[in-house]
């Protein structure tokens, strides 16, 4: 149960960072030159979708391992 509930997460995840891309590709085509310039993009990695970073995006680094830990911890806390 918890295989399917884990890939059931994943599908999830992956299908709702997929639209979000496709949004963000769309809004970003609508913009001028100089202002894609601005963001460090140009409108050659646009067309071909090497503009996503998600570090770069979103601005803070990932910690995996922490969210490792605390998912431990509450599978552990529901055990007990």
């Amino acid at each position: 149960m918890r295989n399917i509930l884990k890939k059931l997460s994943a599908l999830a995840s992956k299908s709702f960072e997929t639209i979000a891309i496709a949004r963000t590709r769309e809004a970003l085509n609508h913009l001028p030159d100089y202002e894609l310039d601005a963001l460090g993009i140009t409108r050659q990695q646009l067309k071909t979708g090497n503009f996503y970073s998600v570090n770069k995006v979103l601005g803070f680094k990932t910690n995996i391992s922490n969210l490792e830990t605390k998912m431990k911890d509450l599978e552990n806390k529901k055990a007990a």
